[in-house]
Order: C-alpha cells, then sequence, then structure tokens
C-alpha cells in the first residue's frame, strides 16, 4: 500500500476490516483487507463480479464488500458506476434509483414473488440471486430499508412475519436452522433439534448416527459471538462429541450451508427450497389461527396449560403458542377471551385477577349468562348450581354481591340486559314449579322403575335404587309392596335381574307365571348348567333351587302345566339334537372370535350357546385357537392372541408381515403401532420388539420379504 495513497473512507464494518483507498498516479480506486493485509483493485473486482452473476445489468459493488459509510458513498458509488461503464458501457444515471426502478415495480415483483412462493422476508429479498429482486432491495435499501420494506409490504396486505418450522412441528430459530433442515430432511439424515445441553449450551443440531454435534453460525464475524463460539467448540470437543461447526456467508446463505453440509456428509441432494416454504414456513395468520386451535382445546378441556412432571401440557409441547400468549395477553385466560370467546368452565387457571378485575371481561360474562338464563343467579347458585357452566361465581368473589345491586357497579349493565334479553321472576318460576312436581314426580318414579327393569340401576347395592333414589324407593314398597310388583302391574314381566319377593315361589299362580314366561324364551327346562349358566337371564335357578326338580318332572306338582305349555309354545329338547351340531357351528365360533365378537373367555352367546363345548374341540384338532383360526378362516385379525414363542419362528413372522402388508397396504412404522388407529390392530409390534427396526431395514432379515410383499400389495 503506497502512503501517498489517498484514504477515502473506512468501511463501516465490524473491526473497520476495509478500507477504501484512490491511487492518484494510476487513477484508480483500490479495496485494502487490514485482516489479511492484501489489496484489490476495485475494477478486478467488478469484472469478477460480472463474470460470476453472468446478468446484462450490474448490482452495485456493495455486494462483494460491506456498505460505505456516509464519509465516501458518492465517491464510492462514483468510481464503480465509472467502472461499469468503461468495462460494459453501462451507466447508472444521477438521482433516484441508480437501477432505474419505480415504486409501483417494486410492489408488482414483490407481490408476486410472495404469491409464488407463499412468504417473502427482507433477508429473502437481501439473499436472492435473481438479478430482479437484487435490484430492488439496492432501491428500497437507499430509500428506508427495512421501514420502506414494511411500509410497502403493510400497504399491499402481505403477511411478512414467519415461523419457522421442520417436518416434526419443531420451531426453529433462525432462516439458516430452516435451511439445514431442509437439506437433512431431503436428503433423510436422521437428526435431534436443541436435544439436550452440555453444560450451559444448548447445541442446535445433534446428528445421532455419526455423534454430530452442528452449530449453525450466522453471526460469526461479530467478536462477543465468535468468543462464545469458541467456548462452545472447546466445550463440545471435552466433551467428546465430533463438533461440526456451518459458518453462514449471509450474503450467500444457501451455498455456504449446502456447501459445508457437503464436507461434512459427503455428496448431497439439493432440495427445492421454495416447496419447503410453502409445506413448513408458517405466516403469522396461519400461527394465530393454529394458536386458537390450541386455545380451543384448552377452552374445552381437552389440553391442559400445564402438567407436572409430563411434557403434555399446552406450556411444553407448544411453547413457542405459549410464549406468544403471555407476551402479547398475559396469560391464556386473556388469550383465550381475546380470540375464543368466554372462558368455559373446562378452563382451569390460577392467576385469573387480571381478567375478572376487567369490567369489560367482567360485562361480556355477565351478558353470557344472562342470554341462556335470562337472569343473574345468586351468589349459592353460581358457586353449586351453575359452576360447571358459567364462570359467573367469580364475579361475586372479586366484586361482591352489592355490586349488582342498586348503586353498584353492574346495576345500570344488568338492567339494560333486561331490557334487551327479557327477564324470569324466580320466585314465580318456583311456584309454577312446585304445582307441577305431583305431575313430574309420577313421571320420575316411572322413569326411575325403567332403568332397574333395563339393568342399568339395581335394587339393592353402593349405586342402586335404595342408595340413589331412597324416596322413591320407599314410595314403590308403600305403594305398590315393591318395585317387582310395580314393573309386574305397569310395565310387563320382570327380568330376572328383579328379585322376587320373599316366599314369592311358595304361591303356585307365581310359579306358574314364571314357568310361563321362561318357556316362552326357551320352549325348555334348562340343564343343571345351563341354569347356572345363564342365571342372570332366566328365573329357573332361583326355582328350582327352592322348589326341587321334581316338582317339574313327570309325577310332580306342575308337570301337567309343563305339557301345556309344550302344546301352546312348542318344545325343543337340546338332547335330541344332532351330536355334529359343534362341527358345524365350529367355522361359526373361529369366525366370531376372529372377527372379535367374543374371546376365549366369553362363556356362551345368542348363537352358538356355551363355548367351552367348541374350545375343548378346537384345541383338541388344532392345538390352539390361533391354528384353528388360521386352517378355518385364514390370516387371523391382531385380536386373536399369538401363541407362546410364536415370533421365535422366522416364517410366523414373515407370515404376520405379509399379511400385513396385504391387509394395510403398506408396511407400519414401530411409532405407528403406538397410536390409534393401529394400536392394537396389528400383529407386527411384537416381531418389532423381538427383532428390532433394523431388521426390516436393509440388510435385515425381513427386508427382502418386505420389498416383494410391497411390490406385490
Amino acid at each position: 500500500m503506497n502512503l501517498l495513497d489517498k484514504k477515502i473512507h473506512k468501511f463501516d464494518t465490524i473491526g473497520n476490516r476495509f478500507e477504501f483507498y484512490y491511487n492518484e498516479r494510476n487513477n484508480n480506486y483500490y479495496v485494502f483487507d487490514i485482516l489479511l493485509n492484501t489489496k484489490t483493485d476495485l475494477e478486478i473486482k467488478v469484472r469478477k463480479y460480472k463474470d460470476y452473476k453472468e446478468v446484462k445489468e450490474l448490482q452495485q459493488i456493495r455486494y462483494w464488500f460491506p456498505k460505505p459509510n456516509n464519509i465516501g458513498k458518492k465517491v464510492y458509488y462514483k468510481s464503480v458506476s465509472d467502472i461499469k461503464f468503461k468495462l460494459f458501457r453501462e451507466y447508472e444515471g444521477k438521482g433516484g434509483s441508480p437501477l432505474s426502478l419505480s415504486i409501483d415495480d417494486c410492489k408488482k415483483i414483490i407481490k408476486s414473488k410472495y404469491d409464488e412462493i407463499g412468504s417473502f422476508t427482507y433477508t429473502d429479498m437481501i439473499q436472492s440471486k435473481d438479478p430482479i429482486l437484487k435490484k430492488i432491495y439496492s432501491y428500497i435499501s437507499l430509500n428506508g430499508g427495512v421501514s420502506k420494506f414494511r411500509e410497502i409490504t403493510t400497504e399491499l396486505g402481505l403477511d411478512i412475519e414467519y415461523y419457522y418450522k421442520d417436518d416434526k412441528g419443531i420451531f426453529l430459530k433462525s432462516s439458516y436452522e430452516f435451511i439445514f433442515f431442509s437439506i437433512l430432511h431431503y436428503n433423510n439424515i436422521k437428526y435431534k433439534y436443541e436435544p439436550f445441553k452440555v453444560g450451559t449450551f444448548d447445541p442446535d443440531f445433534y446428528i445421532p448416527k455419526r455423534n454430530f454435534l452442528i452449530e449453525i453460525l450466522g453471526m460469526y464475524g461479530r467478536d462477543y459471538y465468535y468468543k462464545r463460539t469458541k467456548e462452545k467448540e472447546k466445550l463440545y470437543i471435552s466433551e467428546g462429541y465430533n463438533y461440526k461447526p456451518i459458518v453462514v456467508d449471509r450474503h450467500h446463505p444457501t451455498e455456504s450451508i449446502f456447501k459445508r453440509c457437503e464436507e461434512i456428509f459427503g455428496k448431497l441432494k439439493l432440495p427445492n427450497f421454495i416447496e419447503y416454504h410453502k409445506k413448513y414456513i408458517q405466516t403469522s395468520k396461519e400461527f394465530i389461527e393454529q394458536l386458537k386451535i390450541y386455545l380451543k382445546q384448552i377452552n374445552d378441556g381437552e389440553l391442559k396449560v400445564s402438567v407436572r412432571n409430563d411434557k403434555s401440557g399446552f406450556n411444553e409441547k407448544y411453547s413457542k403458542y405459549y410464549e406468544y400468549v403471555l407476551k402479547t395477553y398475559g396469560n391464556v385466560q386473556i388469550g383465550i377471551k381475546e380470540l375464543i370467546g368466554i372462558p368455559s368452565t373446562k378452563f382451569k387457571s390460577q392467576k385469573i385477577e387480571n381478567y375478572w378485575m376487567n369490567i369489560s371481561y367482567v360485562k361480556d360474562e355477565l351478558e353470557n349468562v344472562f342470554k341462556n338464563e335470562k337472569r343473574i343467579p345468586t351468589r349459592k347458585e353460581c358457586y353449586k348450581k351453575f359452576r360447571k357452566k358459567y364462570n359467573i361465581w367469580n364475579v361475586y368473589r372479586f366484586w361482591g354481591e352489592k355490586s349488582l345491586l342498586k348503586g353498584g357497579v353492574f346495576y345500570k349493565f344488568v338492567e339494560g340486559l333486561k331490557l334487551k334479553y327479557g327477564f324470569i321472576d324466580i320466585d314465580l318460576e318456583n311456584k309454577i314449579k312446585k304445582e307441577k312436581e305431583q305431575i313430574e314426580y309420577q313421571k320420575e318414579v316411572h322413569r326411575v322403575v325403567l332403568l332397574v327393569y333395563n339393568g342399568k340401576l339395581s335394587v339393592n347395592g353402593k349405586v342402586s335404587l335404595f342408595t340413589k333414589y331412597r324416596p322413591i324407593y320407599s314410595y314403590l314398597f308403600k305403594n305398590y309392596g315393591g318395585v317387582f310388583y310395580y314393573i309386574k302391574e305397569n310395565v310387563g314381566y320382570p327380568p330376572p335381574n328383579i328379585l322376587r319377593p320373599k316366599g314369592y315361589y311358595k304361591v303356585e299362580k307365581n310359579v306358574k307365571y314364571e314357568l310361563e314366561e321362561n318357556w316362552k324364551k326357551y320352549k325348555r327346562i334348562l340343564g343343571d348348567t345351563e341354569r347356572l349358566v345363564k342365571k342372570d337371564d332366566n328365573t329357573y335357578y332361583n326355582m328350582v333351587h327352592i322348589l326341587g326338580i321334581k316338582q317339574l318332572k313327570k309325577g310332580g306338582k306342575y308337570f301337567r302345566f309343563i305339557e301345556t305349555l309344550k302344546v301352546k309354545y312348542g318344545y325343543d329338547d337340546i338332547i335330541e339334537r344332532n351330536e355334529n351340531e359343534l362341527e358345524k357351528n365350529l367355522h361359526k365360533y373361529l369366525k366370531g372370535i376372529n372377527d372379535g365378537r367374543w374371546n376365549t373367555k366369553t362363556k356362551s352367546s345368542k348363537e352358538l350357546g356355551l363355548h367351552s363345548k367348541y374350545l375343548s374341540l378346537v384345541h383338541r384338532k388344532y392345538g390352539n385357537v390361533f391354528k384353528g383360526v388360521k386352517e378355518l378362516i385364514g390370516f387371523p385379525n391382531p385380536n386373536v392372541i399369538r401363541y407362546h414363542k410364536y415370533y421365535d419362528n422366522i416364517e410366523n413372522c414373515k407370515y404376520e408381515i405379509i399379511e400385513n402388508i396385504k391387509r394395510l397396504g403398506y408396511l407400519p412404522k414401530r411409532n405407528d403401532l403406538r397410536k390409534p388407529p393401529l394400536l392394537g390392530n396389528n400383529s407386527i409390534m411384537g416381531i418389532y420388539e423381538k427383532y428390532g427396526v433394523k431388521e426390516f431395514e436393509k440388510g435385515g432379515i425381513f427386508y427382502n420379504t418386505i420389498q416383494k410383499s410391497l411390490k406385490g400389495s
């Protein structure tokens, strides 16, 4: 560097690394790099830039050097313009846009680019290779920069606030991390994002397969950032990690990140970043719409704000949204009020003072209640009767009862609600209600008895007619002699679950009544075992136990009556049935097990009767239920239990894989089998658990079987 050269200015950069000089002897400009102790003629830089970009109209040279400060800006721009005219016969005129763009041109291009990729930021414009966008950036940067860009996008109605996400929905901190994620995802490289702490640091990415820790360094040139980066590097290496930093060239981030990725991972495929932007970047409008979904789940009681010792709460599972709510609204309750509507009683919040001390919120709550109830319930009603329906009891809690009375802060507002929605006089309503009570009581008695009749409520027990409806229980005994006689008189034949009164079977007409009702159903006297198994479905068991079976056979007291029932309703002699009946119905029994209608523990069914005989037959013929289903039906459904050490046989495993692919059309991943709809609806999990995921991948013992099955499915 010649000491006689005239220094025009230092570039406004960190550390003032670059200086701009004019050589009076050669009438030339050059840039001096203090760090490398080298100088480069400006003309050479312009020529290199021209060759590299391959565009007709050249952007300003400050893409290759940092932006000059105000001291030498005019001289710098003029020198660039003169050199470009000298080299390429192109010249930028004085005044206005150096690239001859109008504000309307900028707006049209920004709008079309936003519509094309679904997102567009100031940084996208800086980093773009598109010469048109570089022209727009030059114009905007000279006319207000970021503030001008926001002014234009606001006028166009564009949403330029973005949230970067990966394919798992995890939010990323920067566009640089999003570029890196896109490269990993497109090349099927498994990673974990901020998976753990190393000392006090949270590494950006971890590649488990190679034990790589990767940091995306976007501000590497800044002193404090550089020092912190070196601290991280020492710590990561000392902890035994293979540390791979990625230093980002902020002017060419995509190229620099991709180049570094190839150095780390080898030859890679370059993803279509526009498609990744469309698919994974979320605009602020989309962010708010998704936030509304989560807040609605909280409001409906489906999602808790926080869960102790668990990461299933809103605050951890959707931390980005939770932080936004706290920052914007102060707490979740106010967020629900502003974005969803009045918070429901299913939403539980501890910090509610800010909400209930807001008069406008309280008025909205009062109006919501009044609109439905045509009155404001009392404090006691709000706390007990309406607590699960409204949060209005908090009005009494924070403002007191006087706030609703004359002179109170909400008195005039409530009076206005009376005119708007009408008003119910609760005293008058209670009087009318009492007049209807007697009629309604009879209906209530009948309703409750029907619950008993249909087996939904027992007569005695912890939760029964006796404990839950004691007044009705007493009423039935006093007026009818008990539940049994009420049903017989007002409903029909009391089902077997209704206990017969004490001494009931000592009365002949009662016995004949029971015999006839049971005969209508079975057309025979059930055998000993059947009476025991089906005792909840008939009254034979208790009746025979009390009377003795001899009373029903020839010579017994009720023999002739039974003979008349045979003539009247017919007779089904089970003993005379064909002995091959079990064999005929074996297919139906196994199909029922395979279809999930019953299992091996089911004792009987309406279709087949007792199941124990069929189960014994299956074991005799086939060894177990699984083999029986496989032999007679086909591939056993997942609900049919595989026998002991079934998965020890590789051929059995291949059989399960082939049949499941036929059934589903694809091979589910292990994680898919742990959640609906495949949870419990597959028979592959046992293979994953015994042999591991690797045996399903290339080189594994099941890989060829899977590939053939997928081609054939």
